[in-house]
This record gives structure tokens, sequence and C-alpha cells, in this order.
């Protein structure tokens, strides 16, 4: 069989997913004699560009495959529909099948909706994706892969889920094991899942808790990347700081490895202490994300997500301004209880403790999340198609969310002319002392 696993990136990462799965199908013996190709695309060039998407489904055609593999997220499933719409149009017998995020939430959805998807595999894919391989090449059926979803005779199956793969480590890295390529920047997992199970985010749904990668694996990928001039590594996971001891262990591994490579990794101002801003700054963390989302009390009681008081995570984000951390503190427009008067309030206040950046998101509805599951109690109405992007809720009119894209508008605007006015007072060179 020929297999080409095809990735729509975004802002030039790694295909990280496709990679893992890629890695698993290769290491194993049965499927591992398949030539099974990553096809890493920039969704940026596919995005409304109709030419270039006739041009990549003519690759794909001419390359004859047997299988056509989807890693799908919120920002590129739009463009995995349409190019697997193409590519049946012409090609009928090219298998395709569906993964990711994008699509272990709305696997139904797209059975039912789109003719282009034979398969979707919900979950972490590793193991389905390989069982799914076996299966194919043997002619065995498929009713006994967990995880698995598909069409057949106008009805739609579904296997029970897969639990998730305790030991990590037995993942075959994409690094170490040669699938992907290096980059300037990369991206690292040092774990999987999460503790809360906020209402906008599909982190934790059906894997509860944490799973761990080895602090090992973790080094290794990280000495691949020394040796190969990788310039930045970003941890993908939901929390670096949520245990201590972990963090501690960590911090201290890659204090290792101060080469000159900016480490970036997403904080919870809750668990930041003294103790761990010193471990970041020793371990040379170069920036963090920190999820705020609001200073609003109801709204983030309604996310489901631990209060912080606001003079708190003040006291905890100085903590790591003055060990030089860059951070970037983020917002979410349109969060039910909110409204634009407690926006403009929280934004105020972010702009108050003065972070490197500020990043504004407007809620998705994700499907699988709280907040879908709850759209009439907070009369979410929002884009039944992806990225499921919020019109209005029950606290936040559509007209409202309107106003309040406009002001970060504005605010951007002037973002960028005080920062190019400090840059050029930088670049110019002294001027002369008058005798």
């Amino acid at each position: 069989m020929k297999i080409i696993v095809l990735s729509f990136t975004i802002m030039e990462n790694v295909p990280l997913a496709a990679g893992y799965v890629v890695a698993a199908a290769r290491a194993d013996e049965i499927t591992g004699k398949n030539n099974i190709e990553l096809w890493d695309e920039a969704c940026e060039d596919y995005k409304d560009n109709n030419q270039a998407m006739q041009k990549l489904c003519k690759r794909i055609i001419d390359a004859q495959p047997d299988m056509l593999a989807f890693s799908s997220y919120v920002w590129n499933l739009k463009i995995c529909l349409e190019m697997a719409a193409l590519v049946k149009s012409q090609n009928q017998k090219i298998t395709t099948v569906f993964g990711g995020p994008g699509a272990t939430f709305t696997a139904t959805y797209l059975l039912d909706r789109y003719q282009g998807v034979d398969y979707v595999i919900r979950g972490e894919g590793e193991k389905a994706f390989v069982e799914l391989l076996h299966a194919m090449m043997k002619g065995e059926k498929i009713d006994g892969i967990k995880s698995l979803s598909w069409k057949h005779d106008g009805k739609i199956i579904e296997t029970p889920n897969r639990p998730g793969i305790e030991n990590l480590d037995e993942v075959p890295s994409p690094y170490l094991s040669g699938v992907l390529e290096p980059k300037n920047d990369i991206i690292i997992e040092t774990h999987r899942g999460c503790i809360f199970k906020c209402g906008y985010c599909q982190e934790a749904r059906g894997y509860p808790g944490i799973r761990p990668f080895s602090v090992r694996r973790v080094e290794q990928e990280i000495e691949w990347a020394e040796t190969r001039g990788v310039k930045r590594i970003s941890f993908v996971n939901s929390i670096y700081n949520i245990n201590p001891k972990r963090t501690e262990e960590l911090s201290l591994m890659l204090a290792k490895h101060k080469s000159g490579i900016q480490f970036s990794i997403d904080t919870f101002a809750m668990l930041i202490n003294e103790r761990t801003a010193d471990l970041y700054e020793k371990a040379g963390i170069y920036g963090t994300d920190i999820g705020l989302q609001s200073t609003n009390r109801q709204a983030i009681i309604n996310m489901k997500r631990p209060w912080i008081e606001p003079e708190k995570f003040r006291e905890m984000h100085k903590m790591l301004k003055d060990r030089g951390i860059r951070t970037s503190i983020h917002l979410i427009l349109g969060l039910p209880g909110d409204n634009f008067e407690t926006f403009k309030k929280s934004y105020a206040y972010t702009e108050s403790i003065e972070p490197t950046t500020i990043s504004v998101f407007r809620l998705l509805v994700l499907p699988g999340t709280p907040f879908y599951q709850e759209r009439k109690k907070f009369s979410l109405i929002s884009n039944p198609d992806p990225p499921f992007a919020i019109s209005s809720s029950s606290t936040f009119s559509a007209d409202e969310i309107k106003l309040a894209e406009t002001y970060v508008e504005a605010k951007y605007k002037e973002f960028l002319m005080k920062n190019s006015y400090r840059q050029m007072l930088i670049d110019l060179p002294a001027a002369p002392i008058p005798a």
C-alpha cells in the first residue's frame, strides 16, 4: 500500500501529530513494509486559494496513494474537507481517513455531512492507525478497532473509545525516528492531558489526568534539536507547571541545555511562586503564554476554571517579568458571562500589568467541550461549521462582539505604533551633544 499522511500546518509549525502516526506505522513490522509518506503543507497557502488546492490535488492523484490520511485541527479542518472532496471527485478508490482534534469530536457530523470522509479515528491515533492499516492489508474486519468511526449502508458505526496510552515512551518519536526534519522552530510534548476541564477546551476530553513522557525522552528530543541547529522549542502541553516535582525535574534538565535554544511554555498563573519562577530562569525559559481569559468572575465560573484574584495574578506575573521572562497574556472574546464593558475591563487590566504581548482569541464553541454541551443554557450562537466561532450569547450580543473586535483592532494598531516608535529610538544613532 501507498499511504500519504497530509498535514496543513500554520505559522511554519512542524506537523507533530502527523509525525507521530507516521513514525508509529513505519515502526510496526507489518505496516512498516508500506510506502508511508508525510506531506507537510502550509495552511496559509491554501486558504481561499482554489488554484493551489487544484495543484495539490493533482499532485496527490499523480502519486497514486491507496490511502490519504488527514491530521485535522480547528484551523485546517475546512481545508482538509475540501481537499478530500476534490480527491474523491477524481478517484473514488482512494481511502480517506481523518484524525486529530478537528475530527475526534465531530466524527458523526463529518461522516453524515461530507461524502469525502471514509473513516474517522477518534482521540490518540498512533495505535488505531496502525490497526486500521493491518486490517486493510489483510482484508480483515475493522469492527474490533477501538475509537474508529465509519459509514456503512447509510448507517454510522462507532466502536468504543480507546483508553489513553499509559506509557507514552512507547510511542516512537517522529524526531528521533527521522520522520520529521529540523526547522528553526519545533514543538515537543512533555505530557498529554490536563487536570482542568475548561468550558472552551477539548484537551481533557476522553483522557482524564496527566500522562507524562519521561524526562529522558524529552531530553533526547532536545539533544536531537541541539545538534541540528534548531533555534526555538515550544512545549505544547496544557500547562508546563502543573506538577511542582515534574516542573523541577524538567527545568533542571533544561538548565543543562542552555545552548542558545529559546524555550517557550504554557503557564498556569495560580501555580507560580518564587521557587517556580527561579526554576524558569535557571532553565532559560525565554517566554510563556498565560491564559487569563477574563477578569470577570462570572465568566470564569461559567467556564469552570479556577478563579484567581487580579492582584494575585499581578504578583505572579511580576515574578516572571522580574526574571526577564517574556509573557503573552491570553484573553477570550465572547465568553458567556462577559459583555463589551467587562471585556474592556479585562483588556485594561492586562495592559496595566505590562506583558510583552496580549493575545485575544474569539471564543470557539468547539464540539465536545462543556460550552458546546451547554450552548442552550448560555444561548450560545456560533457558526455550525469550522472553526465554530461565537456570534453571540445571552450576555454578549452580536453587535457587542463586533464592537469588541473593533476595539481590539484599534488596540493592536496602537501597540504596533508604540513599539515601532521604540524600535526607531533604539535604531537611531545617538544625537551629538551640543557644544
